[in-house]
């Protein structure tokens, strides 16, 4: 697991973790980023098909917890595609031992 650099602003302003899983690759998954509000909910989001104006994400959930707010989600978009060369770098690297 590591930390998302590109994204390290962002998550600290929203109170967010955001990470890669370094065994992945292995499994064929898409570049993706996980989305964490601790002790609430996670978002997969995927880095290459999320757009400016449509994030790409599935969303799981503890019981009772809040759906993440239309303007966090909106931001964590534009925040993915102003990025989104450095995430998929990110994503890369740590990935990279399991080719």
């Amino acid at each position: 697991m590591s930390k998302s650099e590109a994204l390290q602003v962002f998550a600290r302003e929203n109170g967010l973790l955001i990470r890669f899983w370094s065994n992945e690759r292995g499994h064929m998954e898409e570049p993706h980023v996980h989305v964490l509000k601790p002790g609430d909910w996670e978002l997969w989001v995927r880095i290459d098909a999320s757009t400016r104006e449509h994030l790409v994400w599935r969303f799981q959930w503890r019981k009772g917890a809040k759906r993440p707010e239309s303007k966090l989600l909106a931001d964590l978009a534009k925040a993915i595609d102003d990025r989104r060369q450095a995430l998929l770098d990110e994503w890369a690297r740590s990935t990279m031992h399991e080719r």
